[in-house]
């Protein structure tokens, strides 16, 4: 288990409280845009306006691996709950897509625009 969000003040709590850095995670060619995390499996994914998404060791900080297939921006991702062996993100070319997380392919991609 990695302590990256445990302990973490919110609302009022929070003003008063000084918060610490505890990793940093680089790699990917712009800003990030949005992030989600598995604990249990100790996995962060990343989205970023490079049109990327990364799968991240919290222990370590290094990527495990680079999913390429959105030609927009990413803006918007979440892990599957329970298995976290799915990502869906959303992006700036109009699409939705399924992400197998371990072959790190596209199973679904659903248009929207």
């Amino acid at each position: 288990s990695v302590p990256l969000l445990e302990h973490m003040p919110y609302g009022a709590a929070a003003a008063n409280q000084q918060l610490e850095k505890l990793r940093a995670f680089h790699g990917h060619g712009g800003p990030i845009w949005c992030v989600d995390m598995d604990t249990a499996r100790g996995r962060l994914v990343s989205g970023s306006y490079d049109k990327t998404l990364k799968i991240w060791d919290l222990a370590s900080g290094r990527c495990q691996r680079t999913l390429r297939g959105h030609t927009g921006w990413v803006s918007c991702l979440r892990l599957e709950q329970g298995t976290g062996e799915r990502i869906v993100s959303g992006s700036w070319d109009a699409s939705i897509k399924v992400w197998d997380m371990e072959e790190g392919v596209v199973r679904q991609t659903l248009a929207c625009g």
